[in-house]
């Protein structure tokens, strides 16, 4: 049986809060990944993109993405600038029960959200976090080393 949010009939049992800043292309590939999660029909989720104070084309590219995207997608503003402003809109805005966070420069594997629900209905987990690789959008900086 579907979690649900109190009080809320059709409530989603994930709410992905994805919160950026100028990263318009970035997030356009995120979106893009995120469109090809595979719940098997197990859980329902939505997608909260929010805006903090962007400047570029950020709303444009999540609202292009809203017509084809296969799960509710919104779009919010914050004006504050700031990460935990953000974050904050996202939360009070969610209407799922559980929550994921993922950044703008990030693309999930497609079974990502799957794993999640796994972690919480399977494990009995309270909170999750796992590895996360960098995409280099730059040369990789000299001073970083590889992990042990």
């Amino acid at each position: 049986m579907p979690l649900m949010k109190r009080g809320e009939q059709d409530a989603p049992d994930f709410s992905v809060i994805l919160a950026t800043r100028d990263r318009a292309e970035s997030l356009r590939e995120t979106l893009e990944a995120l469109m090809r999660q595979e719940t098997g029909g197990v859980f329902t989720h939505e997608v909260l993109v929010v805006d903090n104070a962007s400047t570029d084309a950020t709303r444009g590219v999540v609202e292009a993405c809203q017509a084809t995207f296969p799960v509710p997608l919104r779009y919010l503003y914050e004006a504050r600038p700031g990460k935990p402003w953000a974050l904050n809109t996202g939360l009070r805005e969610a209407q799922g029960q559980l929550l994921a966070f993922i950044d703008d420069d990030v693309l999930p594997t497609p079974t990502w959200l799957t794993a999640l629900w796994r972690c919480f209905h399977k494990e009995q987990a309270d909170g999750v976090a796992g590895r996360s690789l960098p995409r280099w959008l730059a040369p990789r900086p000299a001073w970083l080393t590889d992990p042990i």
